[in-house]
Formats: structure tokens, C-alpha cells, sequence
């Protein structure tokens, strides 16, 4: 487009947009090289307005109408009247060609896609692409339906339309101004409260931000091995591409992390809650090259690296199992809870509650039972390439070594599947003397800044605005 343009009568500028501040207004250098790669530590020094400790709110933020707010936010742009702005000769023409599927310039045949949703579970809300469809929303979440009033005790629910404000699929494609979402919920705050919820909701929105302004001051260094933390030795990854499969088809065995893979495959959206579990279960507990994932999930941005027991998140974030059944059809009849821990079910409760095609659990959950302990433990693997062994079920792929398998679960894996005890094996510099999770780090040693802790904080991992 830029060498056509460039071509004939036109002047080419670039202007900094997609985020909520200007790179221009930031309180930094302009390569953002004394930007903190610490989230709280961005967020107050880029606006004083929104400054307070980790976990905290600003006094400001105290459910009454704030008529006033100096935080340091550009006006958007005043709407364009239709037909403003002059269109080149003869452009008729060529906005007259609708582009068919047949049109488009795959390197090689793909299948037109076919709206499949009859025969899936009904989606949280339909997405529409474009503005219009992006304001609407807008102005129903913080508008029309008063739902922003309670989004800090809503956010994390993955079942409901109106709990979060579903707006990253449009501010992700350029369909919505963040300044524009700033803007009316400025509103709201004179109108009706700048409380905790309009707290929470700016703090999701800066933090898109900040993961945009790291990306701009680190460069290609977020996509190597070690992230942005300096490594004095190769990551030896023990998953592969099985364990991708199973995490990409929600075949984990895992409830909570199935049910979010198979919303995502059906709809392309998984709630907040959703993509920081899945994000740390497939780097963190199926050890995959955080490659295929997110950086951040993996701790190496140089902040503290989160695990999250996805046994316990299930348990806090969809107690009664209901998000669990509304995605899994294998699940749809198991009773209560019990559906967060499937593999403790008996033979002939899953013959009778129809769930005996859901898989066995990849990984051994004991690991999670008691917040992130292990099956067995090992010795060796002090974090210089020792090799430590574990009592539980090894199995599924070449060279994984050799376990005796032990009596922890009524739910043994089938024959096939990647099953193997968090912990134990360490292998290379993650190898932890007692076989523990910690023999899993993958980011800076305990004791630093970045120490790795197993989080059940819901703010720290609530990033974007749903």
C-alpha cells in the first residue's frame, strides 16, 4: 500500500496509535530504556492519578462521582461527518469489488469455513468484527446494562456475557480506541462512582499498554529461549509436540484447562482467568518452549513467575463446576464439584454419569492436591544437571527414564497418553535437589525479584480487560 501511495500525489506520515498513552507522553527516554519491566512499578510512574502499593487502591477511588481526573490521556479524534473527507478519482471502481473467499491469496486451498456453533456449546456472546459492533458492546458493558459497577467482583466468572467487558477481540484488531474505552468510563466516574471496579478496569486497560511498551524497548529479545533473563546455560524442555496436541484439542485431562481450550477452538475467546491458566499450565507443568506461548506466562520478563494450581483454580473460580459442564460434553452429567477431579470417580460412577471418554489427567495431579507438591521424591538435580528419580507412573515417550508406578489415583493414564510426576527427573539447571516443583524454574532463583511463586492473587494476573 505504502510503495502505491508513495507512487502518485501523496504524503506519508506515521502516527503513534493503538494505546491508551502517546509514546511521546510517557515519563521515560524515548527508547524506554528506564521504563521498569515491573508492571506495578510502570503504572506509577506513567500516572500518578493511578498510583497506589501492589493490591491496592488509590483514595481517589472511593465510590463517589470524580468530576475532575488529571490523568495525562490524549482526547480522541471528533467523529468524521460521512462524505468530509475527499475521495481520489475514480475509487468507485474499485470499492465496487467485494472480494470473494476464492479471492484470497492462500499459499495453498483452504476450506471455507463453516459456522459450527449449532453443534457446539452456546458461546458466552456472539462477536461481531467492526466499530460499530466494538462501540455497541462498549456502551453496553460500561453503559446500558450498569455492569462495570461490579466488575472487580465479577471479572474472573468465565461464564457470563456481561462479567468482563469482552472487549479485547476489537481492541486487538484495531476496532477500538483505547482512549475511546478511557473516555466512557471517564464518564461513568463523573456520572455515577470512581470506585474500586473503575479502579481495576484502568488498571487492566494500562497494562495492555505496558506489555506494548516492553515489547517496543526490548525488541526480538522477547522471543528468545531465555526471554529478557540472562541464562548461563541451555533450557533442556521435556514437552513436545503430544503435549501440545492434548493442550491445543483440551485432551489434558484437566478440566479447567480443556474447557478453556475448547471455548477458545469454538469461539476464539477464553476469558482472562482462562488464558493465564492455560498460558501457565502448558510452559510450567507440561514444560513446553514457552515459544509457542507467551513470555510473560513462562516469567521471563524478569518479574516474579506465577504457576497456578489448576485444580485449586477450578475449585475458586467455578465452584459448582458449571463452566466445567457447559464446555465438556464428556463432564455434562458428573455431579457438583466432583467434576474439577474426574479421575477420582470410580469405574462404575463413570459408566453411570456417561463420562468415561474424557481422558485421564497428562500430567500427575497429585502435584496439585496439596498446592503444587509432588509425587515421589527425587534426588539429585540440584540445579547443575543432576537427575533425580520419582515413584510415579514415567510413560508415553522415549528416553523419559524409568518410574515404578504408584497407587495415588483411581484413575490410572491409558496406554499411550504423556503421563509423568511433576518434579523428580529435573534435568539440567531446573533439576531441584528434592524432585520438587521448584526443579521446575524456569526464571531467576528463590530469593530474587523474580522468585517463582505458585499465585492465587486475582489481580496481579488480571492484565487485559477480558
Amino acid at each position: 500500500l505504502r510503495a502505491a501511495l508513495l507512487g502518485g500525489n501523496v504524503v506519508w506520515r506515521y502516527c503513534w496509535g493503538h494505546t491508551l498513552f502517546h509514546l511521546d507522553d510517557l515519563a521515560f527516554g524515548a527508547d524506554l530504556r528506564d521504563m521498569p519491566d515491573v508492571y506495578t512499578q510502570f503504572k506509577n510512574r506513567v500516572e500518578p492519578e493511578l498510583a497506589c502499593p501492589v493490591n491496592q487502591v488509590p483514595p481517589t477511588f472511593c465510590g463517589q462521582p470524580k468530576l475532575e481526573s488529571r490523568i495525562g490521556i490524549r482526547e480522541t479524534l471528533p467523529a468524521l461527518e460521512r462524505g468530509s473527507l475527499p475521495l481520489p478519482a475514480g475509487i468507485d471502481a474499485l470499492l465496487a469489488f467485494q472480494p470473494q473467499w476464492s479471492d484470497l491469496p492462500f499459499s495453498e486451498e483452504v476450506s471455507f469455513p463453516t459456522d459450527d456453533r449449532m453443534n457446539s456449546p452456546v458461546a458466552v456472546m456472539d462477536f461481531e468484527g467492526g466499530e460499530a459492533a466494538a462501540i455497541s458492546r462498549l456502551e453496553h458493558y460500561v453503559g446500558s446494562s450498569g455492569s462495570l459497577a461490579s466488575y472487580e467482583d465479577r471479572r474472573n466468572t468465565m461464564l457470563r456475557a456481561d462479567c468482563s467487558s469482552k472487549l479485547a477481540p476489537w481492541l486487538a484488531n484495531g476496532c477500538l480506541s483505547p482512549r475511546l474505552v478511557f473516555e466512557r468510563v471517564r464518564r461513568h466516574e463523573r456520572e455515577q462512582a470512581a470506585d474500586r471496579s473503575t479502579y481495576w478496569f484502568l488498571f487492566a486497560l494500562l497494562a495492555r499498554d505496558y506489555f506494548h511498551f516492553y515489547a517496543f524497548k526490548h525488541g526480538n529479545a522477547i522471543f528468545r529461549e531465555s526471554g529478557v533473563v540472562p541464562r548461563r546455560r541451555k533450557v533442556a524442555w521435556r514437552g513436545g509436540d503430544e503435549e501440545f496436541r492434548l493442550w491445543a484439542e483440551g485432551r489434558t485431562g484437566y478440566p479447567l484447562v480443556d474447557a478453556c481450550m475448547r471455548e477458545l477452538k469454538a469461539t476464539g475467546w477464553i476469558s482472562n482467568r482462562g488464558r493465564q491458566n492455560v498460558a501457565s499450565f502448558l510452559v510450567l507443568d507440561l514444560d513446553v518452549d514457552w515459544r509457542c506461548n507467551w513470555v510473560a506466562a513462562a516469567g521471563l520478563t524478569g518479574g516474579r513467575i506465577n504457576r497456578f494450581n489448576m485444580i485449586r483454580q477450578s475449585r475458586l473460580y467455578d465452584p459448582s463446576g458449571e463452566y466445567l459442564r457447559h464446555w465438556l460434553h464428556e463432564l455434562r452429567s458428573v455431579p457438583g464439584d466432583r467434576a474439577h477431579e474426574p479421575w477420582q470417580l470410580s469405574e462404575e460412577e463413570r459408566t453411570r454419569y456417561g463420562s468415561a471418554e474424557y481422558p485421564p489427567p497428562c500430567i500427575d495431579p497429585s502435584g496439585f492436591a496439596g498446592g503444587g507438591g509432588v509425587l515421589g521424591r527425587g534426588s539429585g538435580g540440584s540445579g547443575s544437571g543432576g537427575k533425580g528419580k520419582s515413584s510415579a507412573v514415567v510413560a508415553a515417550r522415549a528416553g523419559e527414564g524409568e518410574g515404578t508406578a504408584a497407587s495415588t489415583s483411581s484413575y490410572p493414564p491409558a496406554s499411550g497418553s504423556v503421563w509423568r510426576p511433576r518434579g523428580g527427573d529435573g534435568g539440567g539447571d531446573r533439576g531441584g535437589a528434592d524432585g520438587s516443583s521448584r526443579g521446575r524454574e524456569v526464571g531467576p532463583k528463590r530469593g530474587s525479584e523474580g522468585a517463582r511463586v505458585e499465585t492465587e492473587d486475582p489481580n496481579y494476573s488480571q492484565l487485559f480487560p477480558g
